[in-house]
């Protein structure tokens, strides 16, 4: 995805994720700009296949689409979901090399534990207990 995704910008996230949703409900609030739409994957009515993707993917990570289709997944999307709220210093910094692999390898640990340090059940989210690949 280009450093400055076109807005409106579409947010793929798997809403039967605990963090996932707390998430996108803090990153909602602060849509002041209003440049985001959120799309629960774990909704009946969602279709992965109107994104080119499928439904493990989108459950798996979360998704950025441009208004002009371009992608990102994973700390990729954050970086562009900080972007479309407003953060300016974050994304920079967090977007610079070096920086960017390692607070991505952090992402990914995080990912399986958080169901550990949240005391949360795992069978929520089999994707990001690291047990299903992509």
């Amino acid at each position: 995805m280009p450093d400055t995704p076109k807005y409106p910008i579409a947010v793929l996230y798997n809403g039967a994720c605990p963090f996932c949703r707390e998430q996108i409900d803090k990153y909602s609030a602060k849509d002041k700009f209003q440049r985001i739409s959120f799309m629960d994957a774990s909704q009946k009515d969602f279709r992965a296949e109107d994104y080119g993707l499928n439904l493990a993917a989108v459950l798996g990570y979360t998704h950025v689409i441009d208004s002009e289709g371009s992608m990102s997944r994973g700390f990729d999307a954050l970086i562009q979901i900080w972007r479309a709220c407003g953060y300016y210093i974050l994304p920079f910094f967090a977007g610079l090399p070096g920086i960017k692999q390692i607070a991505a390898a952090i992402c990914r640990i995080f990912n399986g534990l958080r169901y550990t340090l949240r005391q949360t059940d795992p069978s929520v989210c089999d994707f990001h207990r690291g047990k299903k690949e992509i």
